[in-house]
């Protein structure tokens, strides 16, 4: 019995420029219309380390697992024959995908940002201000240039 999650890993953020596309279309694992195609490039851990250098991966992280042998002889009678049972709970939870914006999404979250805190700052400082001159706040003279004498 297994329990446990179906994790997504990543290494570095994914590029975002240039629409959808799907990372490993041109680097498949094994190929199988390679000519060149032997045994070694198909050996299991050979697959697993080009898996395991991509950017993005998927991980089984197991909380609680139980393995209990098979009790008694199998029914031909001969102990190669057991057979194995996989009871498995697997859950995928949510994961943040982590991507590099484009140019135009950083403008746009900066102007929004910027615009946000102009407004909040203006009415506050014009508020403060009619208090201010209202209220006579500073004392002031007024002081007139004129050349009529």
């Amino acid at each position: 019995y297994l329990d446990g999650d179906y994790v997504l890993n990543q290494r570095w953020p994914l590029f975002a420029k240039g629409g959808y596309r799907q990372p490993y279309e041109n680097t498949p694992l094994l190929d199988p219309n390679a000519v060149d195609l032997n045994v070694r490039s198909a050996l299991l851990p050979r697959l697993l380390a080009s898996y395991r250098a991509r950017n993005v991966t998927m991980d089984f992280r197991s909380d609680y697992d139980v393995w209990s042998p098979e009790l008694g002889p199998s029914s031909s009678g001969s102990s190669s024959d057991h057979a194995f049972n996989l009871t498995m709970n697997l859950r995928i939870p949510t994961a943040d995908v982590l991507y590099t914006p484009t140019a135009s999404e950083v403008l746009k979250d900066a102007w929004i940002k910027y615009l946000s805190i102009f407004v909040v700052l203006y009415f506050v400082l014009d508020r403060l201000c009619s208090f201010v001159f209202y209220f006579q706040l500073l004392p002031t003279a007024v002081a007139v240039d004129s050349d009529k004498a």
